[in-house]
């Protein structure tokens, strides 16, 4: 839409550049066919050509900002169109991750037996850690839990940025695997 604007708008900056170095061919156009044997004044041509050489710039400056416009449209559907492809990546890692915890959370609830707030058979914890190939990590904040990854680091680490595959703890309320993956929106095309 903004090319075909653009398009109209680059034809009236070149017919208003015509009337300007041709100032009585608009006269002749405008009023020439009335009365016949008329001549325009000086003046009259000098504000013809002031107005065409006006309408001339700001046709060509608009038309130059629809074109502009337009592209930075395609650039901005092109940035939509990878952000979407990086969201669904990141969508396909989560499901790939959820699917790989959830038999693990499944079997860990099995193996850990509680004591009040802390864990009783930690042997049987790192048993089964070894049994999965995953690396297991009984860490305590007030209460025992069990962080479980397949990276040593992040199963030991307590910071929130390193998030291990599965934290398993005497909280009900959170998923030990997290929340289930959501897939993303496509963009909206125009």
């Amino acid at each position: 839409m903004y090319i075909f604007f653009g398009i109209l708008l680059a034809l009236a900056a070149l017919i208003a550049l015509c009337f300007v170095f041709r100032p009585r061919a608009y006269f002749e156009m405008a009023h020439g066919w009335k009365f016949r044997d008329l001549e325009p004044t000086e003046t009259y041509l000098m504000v013809i050509t002031g107005m065409a050489a006006f309408l001339t710039l700001a046709f060509s400056v608009v038309s130059f900002g629809m074109f502009v416009h337009h592209g930075r449209e395609v650039t901005t559907a092109n940035s939509a169109e990878a952000a979407y492809q990086e969201a669904q990546e990141r969508y396909d890692v989560h499901v790939a991750t959820y699917r790989k915890c959830i038999p693990l959370a499944q079997s860990l609830v099995t193996v850990v037996v509680w004591d009040g707030g802390a864990i009783s058979n930690p042997d049987a914890v790192y048993q089964w850690a070894r049994e999965n190939g995953v690396h297991a990590a009984i860490l305590n904040r007030g209460n025992d839990f069990v962080q479980v990854d397949y990276d040593k680091d992040r199963a030991e680490s307590v910071r929130s940025k390193d998030k291990p595959l599965l934290t398993y703890s005497t909280n009900r309320y959170a998923p030990p695997c997290g929340l289930p993956p959501v897939e993303p929106f496509p963009p909206t095309g125009n």
